[in-house]
């Protein structure tokens, strides 16, 4: 992956010396292969490099540590000559030992600087060590046997009896989210309640308004991840997957904006007659590239964002590929922690920023609140939280990965020192997010499966369809999605008993609806086949919408003499770019209006505006 800081590159080692450090750390370095070093700097730096001819060198890649040798290793065999120690720090768990200052605040160098010079290897030193330095390992990422049933939450208290501070610790139960399944329900769910135009979102943002996003929450499949309630403590964690999903099909252009309110596209209808695991991938894969929204804008704890803040954030599709280059690196199948995760983005080199200035990020003020403060601006804090808000409200409510996780408030610690902090349970909506599986969905769409084999859909017979076109519920529960269909085609009588409603059917055949598929879906959900009277029912429909078809928009020109309307109807320069219509008019398809026009003039002809 790219770099993002821009560090020397030396051609020799006599220049990296030369340039890079000062007289009294070359004199240091020159006093560990020489007991009297000269006294000029540059009679050091040539006495050095006669110390690495030959066999010279090897002998010094002799003398060092493992770890110092893994970091020489790891730049030898990269594509770069740079030393990134927040990537050797996450592989290894420590970098190698450079040395100390004194008391006096002279740096003693170890041999490393001599082969590593401010965080660069010179390109001629890496040419030579490449003929005997091994490669390093490869990084695994280490895999859970299983998630724990409970978390252990420490928080700390006063005791003001004993006038001490004591720790005090919870059991909090782990909830574990298998969510392939899910998804392939919702995003049916949500396809057919935005068709039937209940879901409005944002004109500006695109984002679903509190009223569209407690519907979708309505018909989720178990809901979403937490409850909401809004006179409970789950107020402030908000929607997750119900404010994820109408974003999602905007993305893939499956939905658009019609008013204030949502509509399925051509490509929404599409998808609702499309294997549903193909649609998830579609949707996958679009978002990826969206830039919809930027997921960090969902950590509302952090503000700065908007402005001179917004224009320093970096590309939002690069973050999210960063991502998944590294979810499709993990074994399918295996519980991981996310911290695990936040290491193997850096040791597998697939690092990235949010920001290329902390100091426009703040919590709660922005001058003491600020983000670029040393040890405000952590790893954890930007790349983690917009890393945790990827997985838990995305690719979680797509069904790529299963989640196992707790409630936020005080899941993380890692915020707890800034300024500002003191009294927000969490940083993130997202802070209990734990643990992450890739399930065969989701190994499917990161391509590491060459297909998905979809689960068999289960044939339930939860209906009984009656003579007089009665739809009576047999079997609880009735699946969201099915009930959202069963409302566009027919009225709800009674609490477990609906009605067909031609006007209805009729509707939903104009969107896009067949009455076969309309059809299918009961006959599937009946308790036995269909009977005649809605069999006959049916054909007639069929029958009657066979008489008529949308042949698209069209001019209706009129022409002053009914006679020389037919004569021009039937030129053979315009007969097949229009219609004669009785009463002296031509009908003129809108998609062949311009050539007929053109046709027109040629002949000596134009057409009055209204």
């Amino acid at each position: 992956m790219s770099r993002y800081n821009s560090l020397e590159f030396y051609e020799t080692v006599e220049e990296a010396l030369m340039d890079g450090y000062t007289a009294p750390v070359v004199k240091n370095i020159c006093k560990l292969l020489t007991p009297k070093p000269p006294t000029r700097k540059l009679d050091m730096v040539t006495s050095i490099c006669n110390s690495i001819k030959g066999d010279g060198l090897h002998s010094i890649w002799t003398r060092l540590d493992n770890l110092a040798q893994t970091a020489v290793s790891e730049i030898v065999h990269s594509c770069d000559n740079q030393f990134d120690t927040s990537r050797f720090m996450a592989k290894y768990g420590s970098v190698p030992y450079t040395g100390y200052l004194s008391e006096y605040g002279e740096r003693k160098p170890s041999l490393i600087n001599l082969l590593i010079i401010n965080g660069t290897m010179p390109e001629d030193l890496k040419v030579r060590l490449k003929d005997f330095v091994p490669k390093p390992g490869s990084y695994t990422i280490e895999v859970e046997g299983d998630v724990p049933d409970t978390f252990i939450q420490r928080s700390y208290g006063y005791d003001y009896k004993s006038n001490e501070r004591k720790e005090v610790s919870s059991e909090i139960p782990i909830v574990k989210a298998e969510t392939q399944n899910l998804a392939l329900q919702d995003v049916i769910s949500v396809l057919r309640i935005i068709d039937s135009g209940k879901i409005g979102v944002s004109d500006k943002t695109k984002r679903p308004t509190e009223a569209g996003a407690r519907t979708i929450a309505s018909i989720l499949e178990h809901g979403d991840f937490y409850i909401f309630d809004k006179d409970s403590d789950n107020s402030a964690i908000g929607h997750i997957k119900a404010f994820a999903w109408p974003l999602i099909v905007q993305s893939a252009k499956l939905a658009e904006l019609s008013g204030s309110k949502l509509k399925l596209t051509k490509q929404g209808q599409k998808a609702l007659n499309t294997p549903t695991h193909e649609t998830i991938r579609t949707l996958w894969n679009k978002w990826l590239g969206t830039t919809i929204i930027d997921e960090f804008n969902r950590v509302d704890a952090i503000k700065g964002q908007k402005g001179k803040g917004k224009r320093g954030l970096s590309a939002v599709a690069e973050r999210r590929r960063c991502i998944a280059y590294t979810l499709a690196s993990c074994p399918v199948g295996k519980w991981i922690s996310v911290e695990t995760l936040f290491k193997s983005i850096r040791a597998l080199d697939y690092n990235f920023i949010v920001t290329r200035n902390e100091w426009n990020l703040y919590i709660c003020e922005p001058r003491y609140g600020s983000l670029g403060y040393d040890g405000s601006h952590t790893w954890e804090i930007l790349q983690g939280r917009f890393t945790l808000a990827f997985l838990f409200e995305y690719a979680a409510t797509m069904g790529i990965i299963d989640v196992a996780y707790i409630p936020p408030s005080m899941a993380r610690d890692d915020y707890r020192g800034l300024w500002g902090a003191d009294e927000l349970y969490f940083l993130s909506r997202y802070d209990g997010l734990q643990y992450f599986r890739i399930n065969p969905l989701g190994s499917w769409c990161l391509g590491l499966a060459e297909s998905y084999k979809a689960a068999p859909i289960e044939r339930r017979q939860v209906l009984k369809v009656l003579p007089n076109r009665e739809i009576t519920e047999t079997k609880a529960p009735f699946p969201h999605s099915e009930a959202i269909l069963l409302e566009t085609i027919a009225n709800k009588i009674s609490d477990k008993v609906w009605k067909l409603d031609p006007d209805k059917i009729l509707i939903a055949y104009e969107k896009g609806k067949s009455i076969e598929e309309i059809k299918e879906f009961l006959l599937s959900k009946n308790d036995q086949d269909l009977p005649d009277t809605v069999l006959s029912f049916f054909e007639d429909m069929i029958r009657r919408n066979n008489l008529f078809s949308d042949e698209g928009p069209a001019r209706l020109i009129k022409v002053s003499d009914p006679v020389a309307a037919l004569t021009f109807a039937n030129d053979s320069r315009l007969k097949n770019l229009c219609i004669s219509a009785e009463g002296g008019y031509i009908v003129v398809p809108s998609s062949k209006e311009t050539a007929f026009r053109k046709k027109l003039r040629k002949m000596g002809y134009g057409i009055s505006t209204p």
